[in-house]
This record gives C-alpha cells, sequence and structure tokens, in this order.
C-alpha cells in the first residue's frame, strides 16, 4: 500500500527479499524457468532522482532486528 502511494510507474527501485528460481514444463512442452522474489523491504532508488521520506503519524521505523520480542513486556 505505501508502494502504490509513494513510487509511479517506470521508478526505479530497490528491494530485498528471498530469490527463489521455479523450473516448470510449459504447454509446449519446453521446460523453462521462473525467478521469484519475495520481497521483503522495498524504497525508491537515489542514483539518478532525489527522495523525499516522510513517516506516518503514529507508526515508528523498527527494523526486525530492533522489533521487542514477543512475550516481552515494553
Amino acid at each position: 500500500m505505501n508502494a502504490a502511494k509513494s513510487l509511479a510507474k517506470g521508478t526505479r527501485v530497490i528491494a530485498t527479499g528471498t530469490l527463489t528460481e521455479r523450473t516448470y514444463q510449459a504447454k509446449d512442452g519446453q521446460r523453462r524457468t521462473s525467478a521469484e522474489l519475495d520481497v521483503d523491504e522495498l524504497g525508491a532508488s537515489l542514483r539518478f532522482a532525489p527522495v523525499s521520506v516522510t513517516h506516518r503519524p503514529g507508526h515508528r521505523d523498527q527494523s526486525p532486528a530492533q522489533a521487542p520480542d514477543e512475550g516481552t513486556a515494553q
């Protein structure tokens, strides 16, 4: 949802996540391979354009390493 509001078609992005390859047999009988990226983080690239970052009120910027463990008091 944030990506749709923040990025436009053709915007250069940087994505991190898990890359997997899948091999399958196409209808024409040929074996094909597809690459799929399960995206964890997505952001605009700063290589060719400046980017302005704004935080939504009430939301903290928290990476998984900074997030409190489940079951611990805050």
